[in-house]
């Protein structure tokens, strides 16, 4: 701000502060700081603590019994002698004694020398309350009295005590001296610390009184709020302990009769004195609010005395005044305030739209903290005034923004004539500009390549062309003569004159820009336009005129049209597609399910014989196989439509690693190479992934190691990383080397829809790497192992595998949000790996055991019989779960579809109902639906089975009641345990077994077994067209291919003897 700026705003802070010090001064402003400083009073919180004084009332009813005004002496001497005998410290008498009010003045004579801790009173000055009254004369000539007088504010408020005055006094001589006369507040304060023996330590010259730990001070006459105040003696501020000072009460009646508590009095200071409203010995303060809030004289005397005490004895703080100097320099702080707001509520925030908020906000904040600061300057013992600095802070605000307001306009009207003296040469100035701009607009509008065209505005809502650029004569071939002055009526045939005409009315109802594509007939063959039209506003805020703009857009809308059309053909390809892979997943399932259900029953058959055994395992291998490539397919066609979720869940970390690493040990052992399991760092036992996808890559990955690994080790290592390196051990350079990967970016997992699971703690960064020591891959290969149908090495290994294990681990991995990185050197081995975001979560459960339950040990099960209802519309589905099942003991009921399956199940009340869900007459969907309606089935178990393995075919199946879903082919070993779980039984096994589990954990007992196959599988070159005909659902092109399968070689055959017949089941 400038140096000038800051010297005006000193002089309006100082000026300002000047007139309010002036108004101050002359005491109008008295009244309002009074009056803030009762409501301090009032709203301060009550304070705590135990009273040191008890006050003996007198009220109405007290002088109705005494039956006198004053009491007698004698009922004053019997009072005071029965107060002594509760042992107080002090007995104040806030009554006036100089006469004698008989009966019994001589036996108060005589209580008053006998009773030293007794404090008379006497009126020591004459004023407006009335004239002087002196004391007990045998207490004054004991030194036995206190003045009871009181200082009163202009409005009749007590806000002052009177610690001490000087009064004057005439010897019998007939000489005149004075004499200090003490409060009797004061007075019984300091017996009261001399028993205790504290006694002031010392006094200045100005008045300073030390008193153990309070020091007092003399009011000033300007202190505080009070101006000129009459300050005769010696007065402090007083400083209320609340309403009526909360001191403990006795009626005169009590203690005549003898009705005070125990201990009550005990080392108290006791006042006696007169609350009845007729004594008139009532006077305001700044708890009052009304004639019944008005305190007594006693109760003022009281709270004198206890806050003497509570500041020497409990450091209460005393109130005091802020001086004269310092007042001013309070008030000339918030002048200061004042100024700066209002100078700077505008112009300081000048360039923010917020700025009127900003004022509006500021204003009442300053206010308030005004406010706020004062009343803490109260709570902490000083009163500073309010009603002075707000007066200034106001002021000063509207006298700075008014000095601003008028600065502003002096400049204005400097500025107007600056301007005025030079509008001339801007007129010419800007004539040129304008001349400038036209011929500018003139070259735009002759010179672009977009039709343009100005349409005015008629009555009764007709429009006329008034003029178009050269661009519109050649785009459209109508010259700028025949279309001026001419309607849209007159150039275009009626429905496209009156669609032009509708947009017209459009643009002046919108009121702004729009724009529009339509198809008018030019020159005999439609024409497609993206037009845009701007209204044109005259002064009246009427639209008189209409620009519009045209772009000639023909040849996009026949690329759209092609495109739309592609499109249309490309979701037909993909529904087809869809469609196909849907089929063909429930046809090859549904044979498959006989076929391995067989192959499963077969292997379990003791009587079976070697030969026999082995040709069992064959066709089961064969099934499985062709199972894995059916998955396969699936899975990477999921992957290329988009429509693979990955859902997220909690795992038990530690367990899922031992359940994958026990998969391949056997088979490692089988080999004779080493199968190891490290864990580099301390890993999580809770996450949050996607189990089965996460599974399905490492089991990839683990057995591509182990199939190409004859000599040497696999080792399967799992880390927590920073920075891309191992927390503890730097196992292998940081992924950012870039070694061979796919191209394709990887999906973010916030795409993906995930379970309800708890909000997670941490994210730990786990890195999964499998290294082998097998046959090694050169760089060309490295660069096809991700492609589909793509394997490396020779034909004996190619052979046990699909080609498209890479390809979905590697999408799978870009879906987590990672990438699968390889190092690879030939004869040396293989090194997979990839890093994985994965949150810890809270939850906290135990795993389940991983068991395998073998049905060729299990001879029944404990408990009573149960029923199981079995419904499938295939009868060797049916007889390959009743094959499994009637070794075990259950009573097996059949059903050919979803109606009988309904019959049956209310006929024989079955304990478990497996259903096939795709079924005539009743599909299992609508029977589970009709059986949960029921209320003898609410609780039934219900298993679906499907050859349909989509998450949709589940989803429903949940959703119309089923409680499990058992996929097909069937496995044994899962049928067994879901009815295990959904009957809770305990099997009985063969004698010859000790147990029911095969626990993975010792690796004797490791039984999972990677299913490999002596199939030979055609090259990934010519696998290609197997694959692009499955995907558009090409029968014949399947058929073709494997008939080319057959020419490749001998070896071959049985791969594409078996597609065919799939292909001939199929169709």
């Amino acid at each position: 701000m400038p140096i000038l700026q800051w010297r005006s705003l000193g002089t309006i802070a100082l000026s300002v502060t000047g007139a309010v010090i002036a108004l101050q001064s002359s005491g109008a402003l008295q009244l309002l700081e009074t009056a803030v400083l009762d409501r301090w009073f009032r709203l301060r919180p009550l304070e705590s603590g135990a009273s040191r004084v008890v006050i003996v009332t007198i009220d109405e009813p007290d002088i109705s019994r005494l039956g006198r005004w004053p009491m007698s002496d004698a009922t004053l001497a019997k009072l005071i002698k029965k107060l002594e005998t509760h042992q107080p410290a002090l007995i104040g008498l806030d009554l006036y004694r100089n006469l004698p009010a008989e009966p019994g003045h001589q036996e108060l004579l005589k209580v008053f020398a006998s009773t030293p801790n007794l404090i008379g009173i006497q009126k020591a000055l004459s004023d407006a309350n009335g004239s002087a009254v002196g004391p007990p004369p045998l207490l004054g000539e004991r030194n036995q009295v206190a003045a009871s007088d009181l200082v009163l504010d202009a409005d009749g408020k007590v806000r002052r005590h009177l610690l001490s005055v000087r009064v004057s006094e005439t010897s019998v001589q007939g000489t005149s001296h004075s004499k200090t006369s003490l409060a009797l507040g004061l007075k019984l304060a300091l017996a009261y610390l001399e028993a205790q023996n504290i006694r002031p330590q010392s006094t200045s010259k100005d008045g300073t009184l030390k008193l153990g730990k309070a020091k007092f001070l003399p009011l000033q006459e300007n202190e505080g709020g009070y101006v000129r105040a009459d300050v005769g003696g010696y007065q402090i501020l007083a400083n209320f302990h609340g309403w009526h000072g909360g001191f403990p009460k006795l009626s005169i009646t009590d203690v005549l009769e003898d009705r005070v508590p125990a201990n009550l009095m005990q080392g108290r200071i006791i006042l006696i004195g007169t609350v009845a409203q007729s004594l008139g010995d009532k006077f305001y303060t700044p708890y009052t609010t009304d004639v019944r809030t008005a305190w007594a004289g006693v109760e003022l005397h009281a709270d004198l005395a206890s806050q003497i005490l509570s500041a020497v004895l409990d450091g209460r703080k005393l109130l005091r005044g802020l001086p004269a100097p310092l007042g001013w320099l309070w008030i000339l702080l918030w002048s200061s305030i004042g100024t700066v707001l209002g100078w700077n509520v505008r112009s300081l925030l000048a360039w923010r739209s917020q700025s009127r908020r900003w004022a509006v906000i500021a204003i009442p904040t300053v206010s308030g903290s005004l406010i706020a600061s004062s009343y803490l300057f109260f709570l902490a013992g000083w009163w500073v005034t309010i009603a002075a600095p707000f007066l200034a802070l106001v002021s000063a605000g509207i006298t700075s923004r008014s000095y601003l307001l008028w600065k502003n306009l002096q400049l204005s009207h400097q500025a107007l004539e600056n301007y005025a003296q030079t509008l001339e040469l801007k007129v010419s100035e800007r004539t040129k500009e304008l001349e400038e701009q036209e011929h500018f607009l003139r070259s735009i509008y002759d010179g672009v390549v977009e039709s343009i065209f100005v349409v005015d505005v008629l009555e009764k809502g007709e429009f006329r062309y008034v003029g178009l650029n050269p661009a519109h004569e050649q785009l459209t071939g109508i010259l700028s003569t025949e279309l001026q002055g001419k309607t849209p009526e007159q150039l275009l045939p009626p429905d496209a004159a009156a669609a032009v005409q509708q947009h017209y009315r459009d643009c002046i109802e919108a009121g702004e820009t729009i724009t529009y594509e339509e198809c008018l007939p030019f020159q005999g063959k439609p024409t497609w336009w993206m037009t845009s039209l701007t209204p044109l506003w005259n002064e009246q805020r009427q639209i008189y005129r209409i620009i519009g703009c045209s772009v000639n857009i023909t040849a996009r809308k026949q690329v759209e049209a092609e495109l739309q059309q592609a499109k249309e053909a490309s979701e037909t390809a993909n529904r087809a597609k869809s469609a196909f892979l849907a089929t063909m997943s429930h046809e090859l399932r549904t044979p498959l399910n006989g076929i391995l259900g067989y192959a499963q029953i077969l292997q379990g058959d003791r009587n079976s014989t070697p030969k026999q055994k082995e040709a069992v395992a064959t066709i089961y291998q064969c099934g499985t196989h062709l199972l894995t490539l059916i998955n396969d397919i699936l899975d990477l066609s999921k992957i290329e439509a988009d429509k693979l979720e990955l859902y997220l869940g909690d795992v038990h970390f530690p367990s899922f690693l031992t359940q994958v690493s026990d998969i391949f040990r056997l088979k490692a052992a089988q080999k004779s190479i080493r199968f190891t399991q490290v864990a580099l760092t301390q890993l999580p036992t809770i996450i949050q992934v996607d189990e089965k996808r996460l599974r399905q890559v490492l089991l990839n990955l683990l057995s591509n190691a182990i199939k190409f690994t004859d000599t040497g080790s696999v080792t399967f290592k799992v880390g927590v990383i920073v920075n891309g390196e191992w927390y503890r051990l730097n196992e292998l350079p940081t992924t950012t080397n870039q070694p061979t990967t796919n191209n394709q970016q990887p999906k973010t997992n916030n795409q993906q829809p995930t379970t309800n699971h708890q909000q997670p703690t941490t994210n730990n960064q786990l890195r999964f790497l499998v290294e082998d020591t097998g046959i090694g891959m050169t760089r060309e290969q490295r660069e096809r192992i991700f492609l589909p149908f793509e394997q490396v090495g020779d034909s004996s290994r190619r052979s046990e595998g699909t080609g498209l294990g890479l390809a979905i681990s590697q999408k799978i991995v870009a879906m987590m949000g990672s990438k699968l990185f390889v190092e690879s050197t030939p004869g040396v081995g293989s090194t997979f790996w990839f890093d994985l975001d994965l949150p810890e979560s809270c939850t906290h459960f135990e795993p389940e055991p991983n068991t395998v339950i073998s049905m060729e040990r299990i001879i029944g099960y404990q408990g009573e019989k149960r029923k199981i209802l079995v419904v499938d519309d295939r009868w060797e589905n049916c007889a390959v779960i009743t094959k499994m099942l009637e070794q075990s003991g259950f009573e097996l009921v059949e059903a050919s579809n979803g109606k009988e399956g309904l019959e049956k199940a209310i006929e024989v009340q079955p304990h478990l109902i497996i259903a096939d869900l795709m079924m005539p007459v009743m599909d299992g969907f609508e029977m589970t639906r009709q059986l949960r309606q029921l209320p003898e089935f609410q609780t039934t178990t219900v298993i679906a089975t499907s050859a349909s393995v989509f998450e949709g075919d589940r989803q429903k199946s949940r959703e119309s009641g089923c409680n499990d879903f058992l996929p097909k082919p069937i496995q044994i070993e899962e049928l067994f345990h879901k009815i295990e779980k959904s009957l809770n039984l305990i099997w009985i096994f063969d004698d010859n077994t000790k147990t029911r589990f095969e626990e993975l954990g010792d690796e004797s007992n490791h039984f999972t077994e990677v299913i490999s196959t002596d199939m030979a599988i055609p090259p990934s070159k010519e696998l290609i067209s197997l694959y692009e005909a499955l995907q558009i659902g090409d029968f014949k092109g399947v058929e073709d291919a494997a008939m080319q399968f057959k020419q490749l070689g001998a070896e071959y055959i049985p791969f594409a003897t078996m597609i065919l017949a799939l292909a001939d089941e199929f169709d």
